[in-house]
């Protein structure tokens, strides 16, 4: 399979998880064809059980969504926020 280039946008605390040479929050990660965001969560080192909210492509989802096994596609925007608390 060929592979894929996807948009990373991370925020807060979760920064740390970017890969070298992000910029602003933002990296450009490049995964085999057929990877899932599980995948990507795997490459960039977050614990993929670490509970966060993610959107792909705008459409907002929880770590116990399906679409931690969805499949991605080349220029897909990938953001991963930690939980926020509030009361």
């Amino acid at each position: 399979m060929q592979a894929i280039t996807v948009e990373l946008r991370i925020f807060m605390t979760f920064r740390r998880y970017l890969p070298a040479g992000a910029s602003d929050g933002r990296a450009q990660v490049t995964l085999a064809g057929g990877a899932t965001f599980e995948d990507l969560l795997k490459r960039i080192g977050l614990p993929v059980r670490e509970p966060k909210l993610f959107m792909i492509n705008g459409r907002t989802h929880r770590e116990e969504s399906p679409a931690n096994r969805q499949v991605l596609a080349d220029g897909d925007v990938i953001a991963i926020f930690p939980p926020i608390g509030g009361g």
